[in-house]
């Protein structure tokens, strides 16, 4: 009997934000890639031609490289799944003889995945992934602890004792004639799931897999379809993952947007996950025309039977949300903005004013006082012979009066 557990983690690996996975120069860096760890499995690059075989994938948009290592003392091989946005899945493979475990075998299987999956991060797979933004070129691969987009990466292990991992699902995986022998263990596996009845569906011959939620099973009928199976496992597992933790974070920067003093910050942290959320959908659909046919809709089955289409049309509500709270942040700040130029603007009207007064004054009483001044004149001004006769104290009290009646004016105009 074969168990397969399946975990989404945490990874310290983030592809900078608007780099072009079509491009020659993407193309130049797997290359490169492969060239600086050479244990990994680099994703096929597109072809020049696409959809040569039909039978198989045309390429893969998603998974950056695969990794593997044998524990030979568990019978049990792991394959890690690196993805390029702090995403990886981990599969375990373990051969295990169910009476050796009778009712503890699920705390096994958890137990021991947690346990080689930290061991496995921290002395294999992170430090590969802390070496590789500094080796590959170009330079597509954000320094850990200096990424932009999931900031929360940026502190590995600060206080935490585990990688961080979302969840584990079990896959059961037995052969045609073990059905009889393991009838109870499929019926107990699956009782949990949303469709308890696949269980009996399997054990008389009419389905051969049950892939509700966390507990799968499949009865191997073809060369093959094991591996087939798995890899759409991974990646339905990767994109709900994904759009699980931008769900989150959108949260989390909503809430810091509302609460954050401090908009520009606030603005940053929206609009780079707001980039990734939507980036991390077309990538989803774009990777989609290029899986086999059957590859495509056992993926889509997988992912309508977890409700991913709930946690697609829940992160459509948070952006919109998201892109309100922005709005508020601008008109926020265009309103902050015409204040200070209006508080600006009547600083200089009354600087302007005073300025009229004191010069108005000074001019009156030298016109008054100096005939040549008005020699040109009929006779002497009437009005510059009454501001001289002003003291220049009441002069600058109606210049205040004048000042405060127009700035009233104006904001009761602006009121309205």
């Amino acid at each position: 009997m074969q168990l397969i557990t399946l975990t989404p983690i945490r990874s310290h690996l983030n592809l900078k934000v608007g780099v072009n996975e079509q491009s020659m120069g993407y193309k130049a860096f797997l290359d490169n890639l492969s060239q600086a760890a050479p244990l990994i499995r680099v994703q096929q690059f597109r072809n020049d031609k696409a959809y040569e075989k039909i039978n198989e994938d045309d390429r893969n948009t998603l998974c950056l490289f695969r990794l593997s290592q044998d524990y030979p003392d568990l019978q049990a091989q792991l394959d890690v799944q690196v993805y390029s946005n702090c995403m990886s899945i981990v599969s375990i493979c373990f051969e295990l003889d169910e009476a050796d475990y009778d009712t503890q075998l699920d705390a096994y299987l958890h137990a021991t995945t947690t346990e080689l999956i930290d061991s496995f991060y921290r002395d294999t797979l992170y430090p590969l992934l802390n070496r590789l933004p500094g080796t590959v070129a170009p330079a597509y691969l954000e320094p850990v602890g200096k990424f932009t987009g999931f900031t929360d990466m940026n502190i590995p292990f600060a206080d935490k004792a585990e990688v961080e991992q979302l969840w584990s699902s079990s896959f059961l995986r037995l052969d045609r004639h073990e059905v009889g022998t393991y009838q109870a263990k499929i019926t107990e596996w699956l009782s949990d799931t949303p469709r308890p009845e696949d269980a009996a569906e399997i054990i008389r011959g009419e389905k051969n897999h049950a892939l509700s939620w966390l507990h799968y099973v499949l009865v191997e009928e073809h060369a093959h379809e094991l591996e087939h199976m798995l890899e759409a496992m991974c990646l339905a597992q990767y994109v709900y993952a994904v759009q699980d933790v931008c769900n989150t974070h959108l949260y989390r920067a909503i809430s810091d947007a509302y609460l954050e003093n401090n908009t520009h910050n606030a603005e940053q942290t929206l609009d780079g996950i707001r980039a990734i959320t939507r980036l991390h959908s077309c990538s989803y659909q774009e990777s989609l025309k290029y899986l086999k046919r059957d590859k495509k809709q056992l993926l889509e089955q997988i992912l309508s039977g977890w409700d991913f289409d709930k946690l697609t049309e829940n992160s459509q509500r948070l952006l919109e949300t998201c892109g309100g709270r922005l709005k508020d942040i601008h008109t926020s700040r265009s309103e902050k903005s015409t204040f200070y130029t209006d508080l600006i603007l009547v600083g200089i009207g009354f600087i302007s004013l005073f300025d009229l007064a004191v010069s108005l004054s000074q001019y009156s009483r030298a016109y008054t006082s100096n005939a040549t001044l008005g020699y040109r004149d009929v006779e002497p001004s009437s009005f510059l012979i009454e501001i001289a006769s002003w003291e220049t104290d009441n002069l600058l009290l109606l210049s205040c009066v004048t000042i405060l009646s127009l700035l009233g004016g104006y904001w009761y105009a602006k009121s309205r």
